[in-house]
């Protein structure tokens, strides 16, 4: 799944990511994340590596990801 967090305002037609938490959707993609039709389906962020790594954050405290057991 393409998961994206938006720089603008809804309706603004513009494909400008932000990073989620700091954005404009921000809680209704961790409701997204939390929906049972996408448990376990990967999702892949489009962002640069420092907003990529605050977005996993964020995403993990929201407790919308969850991280394979590496055992």
């Amino acid at each position: 799944m393409h998961l994206n967090d938006c720089q603008g305002p809804v309706g603004c037609h513009r494909d400008r990511h932000g990073v989620p938490g700091e954005a404009t959707i921000g809680a209704g993609l961790v409701s997204v994340g939390w929906h049972p039709s996408f448990h376990g389906v990967p999702a892949i962020p489009e962002l640069a590596l420092d907003d990529a790594r605050r977005d996993l954050a964020y995403l993990t405290l929201e407790g919308t990801l969850e991280y394979p057991d590496p055992a």
